[in-house]
């Protein structure tokens, strides 16, 4: 499948949109303090009450959707996170564990996987089908393999969204994530001379090993945190081109991106 990416958005430690991303990439000062968005997709009273994760997702598919010069309310999605809101988990593992056992309603309701998905559609007004992928470490690769089948079948842009946050408490011991990462790719497989970049996205039958960034700071990321595995790619992008690129689906298959080149370089 030969893959086009229009649009990108990014928000991580030091990082707060793809032009923050490409400037780490070409070597410039980072500070690496992380700042919780706050996207504006999401009316202030609403956003308040939403939750990190809800927050990062939808801040990186907004950013995505502008980059791209693309209208949010009609465009396919694909939401991906290895284990969704960890820290309403926590939450909610710690409550029923206690005396009283209530929950709050707000963070019940926020607690499920595709809540980010819940808050993108409502915030963009977008009624296209949607879908949520958990695949654990492998998150990003199954969800661009997933993102990536749908825009080649149903021949429409789809926007891949990937994002992970801290997991605190006895949970963290068994299941650690650093810090918050998300990143979003307006991918369609009707590749034209507006879109910068292609990917040739492909399946292989055995699983290789994990992509390491060039960027210490990237390398590091993308060690301790599923979603930004992606960063493997986005590098590729934003330093001018790169590949092959593996990620591994499961524990015998693996997802390649044969080639990351610009249109006008072909």
């Amino acid at each position: 499948m030969r893959i086009g990416i229009r649009g990108i958005g990014v928000w991580g430690p030091g990082i707060r949109d793809w032009d923050g991303f490409c400037a780490l990439v070409a070597g410039k000062p980072h500070d690496a303090g992380w700042q919780a968005p706050a996207p504006a997709a999401i009316p202030a009273r609403e956003r308040r009450r939403a939750p990190l994760m809800v927050r990062l997702a939808v801040e990186v598919a907004g950013q995505a959707c502008t980059n791209a010069g693309i209208d949010a309310h009609d465009i396919a999605t694909v939401f991906a996170s290895s284990m969704g809101d960890t820290e309403i988990t926590d939450y909610l593992c710690r409550t029923l564990a206690g005396e009283s056992k209530m929950l709050s309603p707000t963070r019940f309701h926020n607690s499920v996987h595709n809540a980010p998905a819940g808050y993108w559609s409502i915030s963009s007004a977008n009624r296209a089908p949607s879908s949520s992928v958990a695949a654990s470490r492998e998150s990003f690769p199954a969800a661009m393999l997933e993102a990536c089948v749908q825009s080649t079948a149903e021949a429409r842009p789809v926007l891949l969204v990937v994002s992970d946050i801290v997991v605190p408490g006895p949970l963290g011991e068994v299941y650690p994530i650093g810090e918050p990462f998300g990143a979003a790719l307006l991918l369609d497989a009707d590749v034209s001379d507006d879109d910068a970049w292609t990917v040739t996205v492909e399946p292989q039958p055995d699983r290789p090993a994990w992509p390491t960034p060039g960027h210490p700071v990237l390398a590091a990321l993308a060690e301790n945190n599923p979603a930004a595995r992606s960063v493997a790619l986005l590098e590729a992008v934003a330093g001018n081109g790169g590949g092959p690129l593996q990620w591994p689906l499961n524990g015998s298959t693996g997802l390649r991106m044969a080639r990351v080149t610009a249109i006008d370089g072909e």
